[in-house]
Formats: C-alpha cells, structure tokens, sequence
C-alpha cells in the first residue's frame, strides 16, 4: 500500500508534518496519526480517512521532516488505494452474472421433490 522509498519506517512520530500542513485543520488525522494507523495495521480506517484527499501536495511536511519521509508520495499511494477499492466495489456490484452459472444453481430447486 505504501511506496517503498517513502522511509515512513523512520517516522519518529514528532508532529512537525501536521504542523507543517496549510490544510491539517480540515484533516481528520494528521499525517502522523495516518503513519500510525498504518503501522498498526488499521487498513479500513486509513483507507477511510479524509486524510490523504486534503493533502495539498505542497511538500512543506516532506522539507521539514527530520527523516526525510516523502509524505505526499504516501498520500498518493493512499488515494490510489482508496480510488481501486472503490473500482473493485463497483465492479463486483455492477458484474453480470454468467447466466449459465446461475441457471446451473437455479437447476436444483427447480427438480420437483417425491413424496
């Protein structure tokens, strides 16, 4: 789900990327509770957060974190994961079913019972 360049495994959790952030106001987490929740393994609520969509990619996290963690390369990630979830959903609720497939699990129900 995460870049692997991105060095969020060097995140030492100090706030300054939220600090940093024009937009953290609107954000309900900042992008150090997200790094959080994705190193607890909180794979639907980070996947759920308005977070990465408020991001304004204009890197003032990424220049000022001491670890050198590229932040909006991780909200891109996230947003791309968030974006093909929600493709996969729509796929699954809009797929046509194989009408052979579904004639074949209808053919039982159908045989008549002996009394």
């Amino acid at each position: 789900m995460i870049p692997a360049d991105s060095r969020l495994e060097a995140c030492i959790q100090c706030g300054t990327c939220g600090g940093s952030c024009p937009s953290y106001a609107d954000m309900d987490h900042t992008p150090r509770q997200i790094f959080a929740l994705v190193r607890a393994g909180a794979r639907d609520k980070v996947l759920d957060s308005n977070t990465p969509w408020m991001c304004v990619s204009c890197y003032l996290c990424a220049v000022r974190c001491p670890q050198q963690i590229h932040i909006p390369d991780v909200m891109y990630a996230l947003k791309a994961k968030a974006t093909q979830e929600i493709m996969n959903m729509v796929q699954r609720l809009t797929a046509q079913p194989d009408p052979a497939a579904v004639a074949a699990a209808a053919a039982p129900a159908m045989e008549p019972t002996s009394h």
